[in-house]
């Protein structure tokens, strides 16, 4: 585990955010983003797929953080400053998606679920980082 954690911390600040976010980017803008496969998925299913995007951006936001700072615990301040982020990426996807006209629209649902996400991955990474050894945060 401690080859890994050295060589992860070897790489550019915001990677693993950087990744999911264009991840998220094409899954959310592009108009047909997995083809023409059509996924069925139960009434409010889409509303889970944003929390755990967004949840997953945060999460990645919070990784970052902690490995360029040499796998500290994440403070308050800055994991609310990454949730606020998150939340206005997805908020701004949602606008945009509305301004494209590829068939996608705006939705508030998915808003509140974008947001609900980030703020449910901070609870869980503050957990994580009250379970593992070192300084309180």
């Amino acid at each position: 585990m401690k080859n890994i954690k050295e060589k992860v911390s070897k790489w550019p600040s915001w990677t693993f955010t950087f990744i999911v976010l264009i991840i998220i980017l094409w899954l959310t803008l592009a108009p047909h983003p997995l083809g023409e496969t059509d996924i069925p998925m139960f009434p409010g299913a889409d509303k889970i797929v944003h929390a755990l995007m967004f949840g997953g951006l945060a999460m990645a936001g919070f990784f970052d953080w902690s490995r360029t700072h040499k796998w500290a615990k994440l403070p308050v301040m800055w994991g609310w400053c990454i949730v606020l982020a998150s939340a206005v990426i997805g908020i701004d996807i949602e606008f945009a998606q509305q301004s494209m006209h590829l068939g996608r629209s705006l939705e508030i649902g998915d808003m509140i679920a974008d947001v609900a996400g980030a703020v449910l991955a901070l609870i869980v990474w503050r957990i994580m980082d009250r379970s593992r050894p070192g300084s309180v945060s």
